[in-house]
């Protein structure tokens, strides 16, 4: 695999983790957290197992005039040289508005309707991928379907529906999760 970019979230918190000891790790996110848990198994290696909770980026089918807005501002400052100029970017989780702050590379990496970096990125994950929808949580379990459709096969992959909404799949997933986990430790 060619040298990935550095995550400056992630590289940082499996350095201390190896620096405790640990020798396998496991990436878990949430929401657009687990967009990028997928997006970093796929450009590193060095990860035993991928969890994504409600895990979406770009999921809607057409969008709304806020983001939009968000996304044109954000083309704008990419097309200045100002990419990484952190800013306040329209988003929406489970039809509710919300702010986001971060760069205008970053916002255009997930929301710009070209971007689909899980349906993308899906695809070159080098490890066993769990992925968990909510019931409640239509539009992102549909799009989490098509991107797990994109994977390779691991014996290990699992796609699991919850009964839950967007926001607390993470909840909903605990046993879930923790009954993955042990099954992938003894192939970790």
């Amino acid at each position: 695999m060619a040298a990935a970019a550095p995550s400056p979230e992630i590289d940082p918190a499996i350095a201390e983790l190896r620096s405790r000891g640990a020798a396998s790790i496991v990436l878990v996110g949430h929401s657009i957290g687990g967009a990028a848990a997928i997006d970093y198994a796929a450009t590193h290696d060095g990860v035993a197992g991928i969890i994504g909770l409600a895990a979406s980026d770009s999921v809607f089918p057409r969008l709304p005039d806020d983001i939009q807005e968000s996304i044109d501002r954000a083309r704008v400052l990419v097309a200045q040289h100002q990419g990484d100029a952190v800013d306040l970017f329209a988003d929406r989780a489970a039809g509710y508005r919300l702010g986001m702050r971060t760069s205008a590379r970053n916002y255009l990496s997930f929301l710009a309707p070209e971007s689909q970096v899980m349906l993308v990125r899906a695809a070159r994950i080098r490890a066993p991928l769990l992925v968990v929808a909510g019931s409640g949580d239509g539009i992102t379990r549909e799009y989490q379907q098509r991107a797990f459709g994109r994977i390779p096969h691991y014996a290990l992959n699992r796609f699991v529906t919850v009964r839950s909404d967007h926001y607390h799949v993470p909840d909903a997933a605990e046993d879930v999760m923790l009954q993955w986990l042990g099954d992938l430790s003894p192939a970790a």
